[in-house]
């Protein structure tokens, strides 16, 4: 009479798990700290303030650490180890364009994207004409919608492309 046996234990569990969480805290700290620095330097340059973790810039790093925290989640949950070949690059498209996970990379890149773009314009100064509307002025409502509607699209496509006009 044979017994079933069982699977032999994976050893890699025991340390491949404490490693991945070990790097994924030793970025995130990375990040926040990164994080802070934007937001010291996206602030008004008020020193206390400025520098004060509590104040603004705090809120300011923990609203980019947001944006950037939910890129890194995604990447966990989408972890995938060893080579993803297909035979063709457009079996390759077919394959991997209607996917759950496909379309929940650009949900969640998309999100990431808005949140940045919002932290980013109510970091800016007023003189910077960034907001939706302009309350006092009527006539100029249109002409600053869709200043906002360029500024959260361009954003959105491409973050880095609008980093220097608008600083």
């Amino acid at each position: 009479m044979s017994t079933a046996q069982r699977p032999p234990a994976r050893p890699y569990r025991d340390f491949f798990t404490p490693f991945l969480h070990r790097k994924f805290t030793s970025s995130a700290l990375l990040t926040l700290g990164v994080c802070y620095i934007e937001a010291v330097w996206m602030g008004q340059w008020d020193i206390f303030w400025q520098w004060f973790p509590f104040g603004k810039a705090g809120l300011r790093t923990l609203m980019l650490f947001i944006s950037i925290l939910s890129i890194y989640i995604l990447r966990v949950a989408q972890l995938h180890i060893g080579a993803r070949t297909t035979v063709s690059p457009l079996h390759t498209l077919k394959e991997q364009m209607l996917k759950f996970s496909t379309i929940q990379t650009l949900g969640w890149y998309s999100f990431s994207a808005w949140f940045f773009c919002e932290v980013y314009i109510w970091s800016t100064s007023v003189d910077a004409n960034l907001a939706m509307v302009d309350p006092g002025k009527y006539v100029y409502v249109r002409d600053k919608a869709e200043q906002y509607a360029y500024i959260v699209l361009g954003l959105m496509k491409d973050p880095d492309s609008t980093r220097g006009r608008y600083t």
